[in-house]
């Protein structure tokens, strides 16, 4: 009788050891996993960050607080008078705007 009382104390005594056991490793995995998970939430975060961005350079330029480069500006006009002696080729023409205005303006694009 009393050897199965002891047994059953040692039974009780291994389970409990095999319960804290479980509960450190499965602890241990909940820690590696949240690590994993916020790393990779910032990798995204940087992933969209770059594809906002446009490219990884411009990424790169905004990260380090640079300021974009200037664009070229060119100086022409851009409204010319078409008459018959002043016409413009198919070949330059790059696109056509017309205004929704009463009076309507056609910018020619070239």
């Amino acid at each position: 009788m009393i050897e199965t009382i002891i047994l059953g104390i040692v039974i009780l005594a291994l389970g409990g050891l095999f319960l804290r056991f479980t509960k450190d490793q499965q602890s241990k995995l909940q820690e590696l996993f949240n690590k994993q998970f916020k790393e990779m939430g910032d990798q995204q975060k940087e992933l969209v960050e770059m594809l906002m961005a446009g490219s990884y350079q411009e990424w790169l330029r905004i990260k380090q607080g640079k300021k974009p480069e200037a664009n070229d500006v060119k100086n022409e006009e851009n409204l010319l008078d078409l008459t018959e002696d002043n016409r413009i080729s198919f070949e330059e023409i790059t696109g056509v705007k017309v205004n929704d205005g009463p009076k309507k303006e056609i910018r020619i694009n070239r």
